[in-house]
């Protein structure tokens, strides 16, 4: 996960792609890749800019989450919707 600092690039910046990237799991290991890059993690605080990347964290955990397979739908699944005399049709 090492990676050089882009001079064009501010720590600002660099966190914001580090959050949507999936790369870390929290705003702590954001801040020590950060440091690890070159930048200065001080210009990281704050509760909106906290939760901004919180939040942007998440739903990169949230796409990478694989998504749960459904139970197979079973023939004797239909048989007994139909047997039951419920109607499926919007009314």
């Amino acid at each position: 996960m090492m990676s050089v600092m882009d001079q064009n690039t501010t720590a600002l910046e660099r966190a914001f792609q580090l959050a949507k990237s999936g790369e870390v799991a929290t705003i702590d290991a954001l801040k020590r890749q950060l440091r690890a890059e070159g930048y200065s993690a001080g210009t990281i605080t704050g509760t909106t800019l906290s939760k901004q990347l919180r939040t942007l964290i998440q739903a990169s955990k949230d796409q990478k989450r694989p998504l749960t397979r459904l139970a197979p739908f079973r023939q004797a699944d239909a048989f007994e919707i139909a047997s039951s005399g419920v109607s499926m049709s919007s009314q």
